[in-house]
């Protein structure tokens, strides 16, 4: 879905957008036709180092899994683990999500959130790109997946 855009937001507004997703699991509950078991995206972020900006972007998930009233969940934050993309530096920041409030409706019992930071050749300065996937629930994707996913990424020629 290259030029689709998605996000998050609640009652203060937009949290963070994407684009260029990628959804696996569309529609696995019943409850909500938005369902998903994993989402890819790609935004840029200007003003901010590598490290700055991963950060700034995953605690993000603070917000996204906090229900109406601002409950928050526990998160668990692995990070940054440094690599190299094509000869570049980048960053990888990893939440375990869990004790996500339930406001009814399709809320996983836990998600594992990746950013990824490396320096951005067009539009952006830095470049940043996620993987969203649910966890222990029926039909989401292999913990492998992610590492995968983050081990093929590359500039495009």
């Amino acid at each position: 879905m290259a030029g689709s855009v998605g996000g998050w937001s609640d009652r203060m507004g937009e949290i963070v957008r994407y684009g260029a997703l990628g959804k696996f699991g569309r529609g696995h509950c019943a409850e909500s036709d938005a369902s998903q078991l994993a989402m890819t995206g790609a935004g840029g972020r200007n003003g901010l180092d590598l490290e700055s900006a991963g950060w700034a972007e995953i605690r993000n998930v603070e917000r996204i899994y906090a229900d109406e009233d601002g409950t928050a969940p526990t998160v668990r934050y692995e990070g940054p683990t440094e690599f190299t993309v094509e000869g570049e530096r980048a960053l990888r920041f990893r939440a375990y999500i869990t004790d996500i409030p339930n406001d009814g409706g399709c809320v996983p019992p836990a998600v594992t959130f990746d950013v990824v930071t490396l320096k951005g050749l067009a539009t952006a300065e830095i470049m940043v790109l996620i993987v969203e996937s649910q966890r222990e629930v029926p039909g989401a994707l292999a913990t492998t997946i992610p590492d995968q996913i983050i081990g093929t990424i590359e500039r495009t020629r």
